[in-house]
């Protein structure tokens, strides 16, 4: 049980050519640790190899659904539909992801404020990725047209600990694209202190 805390992906028991008993099948099932047994060594490998393969997958579909995404969008002209309180505009996205919840900045690492929702003819959708032309409402202290003009690029702001991840251990799953992105909004970031309006 306590590795099977600390690592969830070795909480298992492997045996070869045993039989279980009753109280080590209603312990493994009440404490959720799988049991392997074969009369056959490779598997009793196997099976563990898959299931293992298996857990190591979900936590790392876990871990990476809570990292926050690189992304850049166009403030798109003539689709400003409230200025403040919360401004509510019109936006390409450029490059990356971007989700409610998501912070937004300037180029200069200025961050404006945080995406409320995005909606696309009406219906509220949980992200919208490049190509996408959607609305959002944004909770900041800001005017569309003064300290955020219509056609600016704005950008996600991607803490430091969630850059080291995608970078390290989620390189795979950006594009070659969003990697670049990654490294500009980095650079936007270390040019200066982040400054919140």
């Amino acid at each position: 049980t306590i590795v099977k805390r600390k690592k969830p992906e070795l909480g298992a028991v492997l045996g070869f050519n045993i039989e279980v008993t009753q109280e080590a099948e209603i312990e493994s099932k009440s404490r959720n640790i799988p049991i392997f047994v074969s009369n056959v060594i490779y598997h009793v490998v196997d099976n563990f190899k898959a299931w293992y393969s298996k857990i190591v997958e979900e936590l790392q579909t876990k871990e990476f659904s809570k990292i926050i995404l690189p992304g850049a969008i166009k403030v798109l002209p003539g689709y400003v539909f409230r200025r403040s309180d919360p401004p509510i505009f019109g936006i390409e996205v450029l490059i990356g992801t971007i989700k409610p919840g998501y912070s937004l900045m300037k180029e200069n690492g200025e961050i404006i404020g945080e995406i409320m929702q995005i909606q696309e003819h009406g219906n509220n959708l949980n992200e919208a990725k490049k190509g996408a032309k959607v609305a959002i409402s944004v909770r900041g202290n800001f005017t569309v047209g003064r300290q955020v003009k219509e056609g600016d690029i704005l950008y996600v702001y991607v803490s430091d600990n969630d850059i080291f991840l995608l970078k390290e251990k989620f390189r795979d799953k950006l594009s070659q694209e969003e990697l670049e992105l990654l490294d500009k909004i980095l650079k936007m970031q270390l040019s200066g202190e982040i400054i919140k309006i």
